[in-house]
């Protein structure tokens, strides 16, 4: 009975502990009275011996449920108590961070505008000095300088622009700089573009390098392969091993090869070094391949 009791106020909460000990007792009463006990069993009870024994053992299992269940009960409120000033500090704490989060991320995403501003006024520059510049290689210098330049901005505009301060839509991206660095050589003809990436979003970090990868290319394939009409393809997707693939083609002729010692193929081997890549080219009768795989990137 008494294990019942207590399990009963244990699990089911003090309400219903209290409820079924004054059922418990309320039927035990009955029990002993109208069914249990004849004329020979008042007798027993009632003898001077055993009527101090069982008030004894009452009393003193009174005492110990009544213990027991004062002890659970300042225990109980205890932990409540404990557990309300935990909640509200862990609430309040929970605040103080968001706000601080909050403060973080509208800090960065100045630094990248005003970063995107700075870029923008040395591009401003550059073109500005390319303008008095009467020597076309040193003016195709100029203008090779100031894409590379706006590869980079672009990335702090898209962090910018973005709710994400860590990661840049690889889409988006792509589909913004190979379209200003086609505006950059004001080409002539029907020159299309494809961009499809199967990865969704970029590191910052990384991305920069992968922009100024299709910069270089793109600007070869526009300033070599093409005379009137022509197309570019980028392709990027993960491949089954875990590295990301990015297949670049143009379906130019090219008329001039770019050198292997000039400064923007120096600068696709040092970005793929430090993505730990291999690449190849491929020239075909329907156009130029690359094939890049990039281990060291996401």
């Amino acid at each position: 009975m008494i294990v019942i009791i207590l399990t009963t106020h244990f699990v089911l909460g003090i309400k219903w502990g209290r409820f079924y000990i004054l059922l418990t007792s309320i039927v035990y009463f009955l029990y002993f009275n109208f069914f249990f006990l004849d004329t020979e069993g008042f007798k027993i009870i009632l003898q001077p011996h055993t009527l101090f024994i069982y008030t004894i053992e009452f009393i003193i299992t009174l005492f110990l449920i009544g213990f027991i269940m004062y002890n659970y009960e300042t225990l109980n409120e205890k932990i409540i108590s404990k557990y309300t000033d935990a909640f509200y500090e862990l609430k309040d704490e929970k605040i103080v961070v968001e706000k601080q989060n909050q403060e973080k991320a509208i800090l960065l995403q100045e630094i990248h505008h005003r970063v995107k501003n700075n870029f923008q006024i040395i591009v401003s520059l550059l073109r500005m000095q390319s303008n008095t510049i009467e020597d076309e290689e040193t003016r195709d210098s100029f203008q090779q300088a100031i894409n590379r330049i706006a590869t980079m901005s672009l990335v702090h505009q898209k962090l910018y622009e973005s709710t994400s301060l860590a990661e840049v839509n690889l889409n988006e991206y792509l589909e913004k700089l190979v379209h200003e660095i086609m505006n950059s050589y004001s080409v002539q003809g029907n020159i299309t573009y494809s961009v499809h990436s199967e990865i969704e979003n970029f590191d910052s970090e990384k991305i920069v390098m992968l922009g100024l990868i299709i910069n270089e290319l793109v600007s070869n394939s526009l300033k070599y392969a093409f005379k009137g009409e022509g197309n570019i393809n980028i392709h990027i997707f993960r491949s089954e091993e875990g590295s990301v693939q990015l297949n670049y083609s143009d379906n130019g002729k090219w008329l001039k090869k770019p050198n292997n010692q000039a400064f923007g193929i120096k600068l696709i081997d040092i970005f793929i070094e430090q993505l730990d890549g291999t690449y190849e080219r491929m020239i075909k009768e329907n156009g130029t391949f690359y094939y890049f795989k990039l281990r060291n990137i996401i």
